[in-house]
């Protein structure tokens, strides 16, 4: 399963993105390159498979499943597997379709009444089996007392539904948009419950795990996870067993073996139709986005129906990856090549991820396609596109606040078009496609084109994001604000070892002064406060216990939010007081920018509701 949106883009920061030196050209230099990253990312142990189309395979295990017993990674070590256990949710309703059991057009009130969501479309547009798997129901991520479940044994998948339903609600119209979502596959996993007669993990075992030889593979914390489990790590601090509530989504365990048997019928897809396992009509439904508007419109870059799509050198991968506390793990394909790979560990780093761009990159070296051309010239309404945007479907509603502070650029002109971050990252190129939209100008693939979201109009859609058009003035004033406080909060600090002093020596006068300086930097302190609150709930062993419930944690996260708003507020009446008292000049102004940009930030966090916040609701 995911981290909450906002971890995961901490982690972003710390981790940059991986250049290859030199593209390893033997199997002996890959195993050096991985030792390599493994050290770089301080990743306790890693197994990893590389699978060709003739069911030839490479493995290569390295490091520790556990430093306290000095017992090393082999092809048997079990790994937490995360996300991936989504592919099996979509294969398992995929496996009822043609038992003509269910529908992806079958809607959820149909088929499973009693479980509860919100949707004020649903008359006009109901949500769908499709829309579950395929991330487009526009829920919203898990609340944090979702998360904060900790029982001392599974419970079942209609209790783990139970648990806080609120989240369950479209924040728009149900296809409309996309957003990965960890609750929709296990709202469909409870419906294969339903209509196979089976727990789930018995369906998942008699239709998939037994025929493919699985059988260390699982769900639960068996004796056989207990023997053989790589112990997860943050950092160096070990973490604890979870029983995931939300299981068909992100709690399956697995080995180097087992995964290399999956890889390879995911990539050659040999006697499936003897074995009954799954069909190519199925296989290919999984690989494409389904029913969104976007799909409508053209595109063809995004999520599948359990799985994600990955690009390299102009060559497409399919597959998905996994993320949980201590673990990351990912498993892709590529058809055209028929190679596939996986990837495990026992730590939370970024490894994974330069793993699979290494192995990407020794998998493609020798058939590199040549960047593609224009199809066509942009058309006089492509050529209007060029502008600022700003993210509309953000995968957790208490993230939205950071939208605003991360716009992206579109240039569209009749010799190029591209796309990018405004802040940080590359120039996306684009091609202009034969039909509609703009095509990846390495897998020739439409990745972009506009649409008309119910809700907000003319959008753009890039692979799973959805942008909104937005002036430069909103695209660049929340972070020119933010940068001003980030800046005179700083300066403020750094003030505060000077003057505080002074004033114990009685070199400062009370009053006007103090006050002038004192009220904007509460605000900074109450914010630095809830940034330490922030991560010492996160390097805990139970951080959605502390944040998730009301604690001392969450008390004190949303006691600082009113601190801050209510501070920021006064200071400005303080600064508006005193405005005529004799002062240095620099350290009024100084504090007259704190209190105003103050003042503005408290405003936009209101506007997102982060004034007040308490997580564990």
């Amino acid at each position: 399963m995911k981290y909450p949106f906002l971890i995961l883009l901490l982690l972003s920061f710390f981790y940059p993105s991986f250049v290859i030196a030199e593209t390893p050209s033997s199997p002996d230099q890959l195993a050096q390159a991985i030792d390599s990253i493994m050290k770089k990312t301080r990743t306790k142990g890693v197994a990893v498979a590389m699978i060709d189309g003739n069911g030839k395979v490479w493995s290569y295990t390295s490091g520790l499943a556990d430093t306290r017993a000095n017992k090393t990674i082999s092809e048997k070590t079990q790994f937490r597997i995360g996300s991936i256990s989504k592919m099996f949710v979509a294969m398992s309703v995929l496996k009822l379709i043609e038992q003509n059991k269910l529908s992806l057009d079958d809607t959820l009130a149909s088929v499973a009444p009693e479980i509860e969501f919100k949707n004020r479309w649903e008359k006009q547009k109901p949500i769908t089996v499709a829309h579950l798997i395929e991330h487009t129901t526009g829920w919203d991520a898990p609340h944090f007392p979702e998360l904060a479940h900790n029982s001392a044994a599974p419970i079942s998948t209609l209790d783990a539904l139970a648990l806080h339903p609120h989240s369950r609600v479209s924040r728009w119209v149900p296809g409309s948009r996309t957003a990965y979502n960890n609750i929709g596959p296990v709202v469909a996993a409870y419906i294969v419950e339903k209509l196979s007669g089976m727990s789930f993990e018995k369906f998942v075992r008699q239709s998939f795990l037994t025929p493919l030889s699985m059988s260390d593979t699982d769900y639960f914390y068996t004796d056989n996870y207990k023997n053989n489990a790589a112990v997860l790590y943050r950092g160096n601090q070990q973490q604890p067993y979870a029983h995931i509530a939300y299981r068909a989504s992100g709690a399956m365990n697995s080995n180097l073996t087992d995964m290399t048997s999956f890889a390879r019928f995911l990539l050659t897809r040999k006697n499936q139709l003897e074995s009954g396992i799954l069909t190519t009509k199925s296989f290919d439904m999984m690989e494409r986005p389904y029913s969104s508007l976007a799909v409508q419109a053209g595109l063809e870059l995004g999520y599948g129906l359990g799985t994600t799509m990955f690009h390299h050198n102009g060559f497409l991968y399919y597959g998905h990856e996994g993320a949980m506390r201590g673990a990351n793990s990912l498993i892709a394909y590529q058809k055209e090549l028929q190679m596939a790979h996986v990837i495990m560990t026992n730590s939370e780093s970024a490894a994974v991820a330069e793993i699979h761009q290494l192995l990407a990159e020794y998998e493609t070296q020798n058939t590199l396609k040549k960047p593609l051309k224009h199809e066509r010239q942009a058309t006089q309404d492509e050529l209007a596109l060029s502008g600022f945007y700003r993210l509309i479907n953000p995968v957790s509603k208490r993230s939205e606040f950071l939208q605003g502070l991360l716009p992206w650029q579109l240039e569209v002109t009749s010799l190029q078009a591209w796309i990018k971050p405004l802040l940080g990252g590359n120039k996306r190129e684009l091609i202009f496609s034969s039909a509609a939209g703009f095509k990846q100008n390495t897998t020739g693939m439409v990745a972009l084109i506009s649409g008309q979201d119910p809700l907000a109009g003319k959008v753009l859609h890039y692979g799973p994001q959805t942008f909104k058009q937005v002036s430069s003035l909103r695209a660049y004033l929340p972070i020119v604000i933010l940068a001003l406080w980030l800046v005179s909060a700083l300066i403020s600090l750094i003030f505060l070892f000077i003057w505080i002093p002074r004033r114990l020596l009685n070199k400062l006068d009370k009053g006007a002064t103090i006050q002038v300086r004192s009220w904007p930097l509460a605000g900074v302190i109450a914010l630095a406060l809830l940034a330490i609150t922030l991560m010492n709930a996160n390097n805990s062993l139970q951080p959605f216990m502390l944040t998730g419930t009301v604690s001392f944690h969450s008390l004190v996260i949303m006691l600082m939010t009113l601190v801050f708003a209510s501070t920021s507020l006064y200071s400005g009446h303080i600064l508006f007081k005193n405005r005529k008292e004799k002062m240095n000049r620099f350290v009024y102004w100084h504090s007259a920018l704190l209190s105003l940009s103050s003042i503005c930030l408290t405003f936009y966090l209101a506007y997102y509701g982060m004034i007040g916040l308490r997580l564990w609701t």
